[in-house]
């Protein structure tokens, strides 16, 4: 699936910074009708919960030239502390330490983008997660050149089962008018899991790759 076409001028050249810089919005993004088909039909040719998760991770990566994504999780329903079970990387971008590190990482309630997220109950986005003083895995998304960030809760309808986050390699400038498209996605995805519930986290390795 293509990226999204931007309109009316290049957004990635913002004078006031300098920086290489790329909207998280986009009127053919996540907000029109055949993208969010497109992101609800993974879970619906899914046969688990983990097929689900992985497919959509890989159509809302690919779509928005995301680098890296993850779905964190509870380690056990009686964990405070969050752990990723399935993570996505773009397989052009091979960011295979800063994946690692997810995977092997807990974090607690509050703590780095996904524990914010669990806590906060409500999608966050960082522009340059080089300038954010709550994020543990800072010395290797610097290493392996990865900025902008953003993470939701997937929520079901009577619980929630997680956080998605997805990485970039642009500082990226986010638009409130996208954020509730992912807090959408967070509920259907929450919605299939509640009928196909992911496999013991121990049991995960990561997802895919695209």
């Amino acid at each position: 699936m293509s990226p999204p076409r931007r309109r009316g001028g290049d957004p990635r050249t913002d004078p006031r910074e300098g920086e290489d810089l790329a909207s998280f919005d986009s009127e053919d993004g996540l907000e029109s009708l055949p993208a969010v088909a497109a992101v609800r039909g993974p879970p619906a040719r899914a046969a688990s919960g983990r097929e689900g998760v992985a497919g959509v991770l890989d159509v809302v990566g690919d779509m928005l030239s995301w680098r890296v994504g993850a779905l964190w999780v509870p380690e056990s329903p009686e964990a405070a502390a969050l752990r990723a079970c399935c993570t996505w990387r773009a397989r052009a971008h091979p960011h295979i330490v800063f994946e690692r590190i997810t995977r092997e990482l807990r974090l607690a309630a509050g703590e780095g983008l996904p524990g914010r997220v669990w806590t906060g109950d409500a999608t966050v986005s960082i522009s340059d997660v080089a300038a954010d003083a709550n994020f543990p895995r800072h010395d290797v998304a610097a290493l392996e050149g990865l900025r902008a960030a953003v993470a939701f809760p997937v929520r079901g309808r009577e619980r929630r089962h997680g956080v998605i986050e997805f990485f970039s390699d642009r500082v990226r400038i986010p638009r409130g008018s996208l954020l509730p498209a992912f807090a959408r996605i967070g509920r259907e995805l929450g919605a299939f899991l509640d009928d196909h519930p992911l496999s013991p986290i121990e049991e995960a390795p990561p997802c895919t790759e695209s």
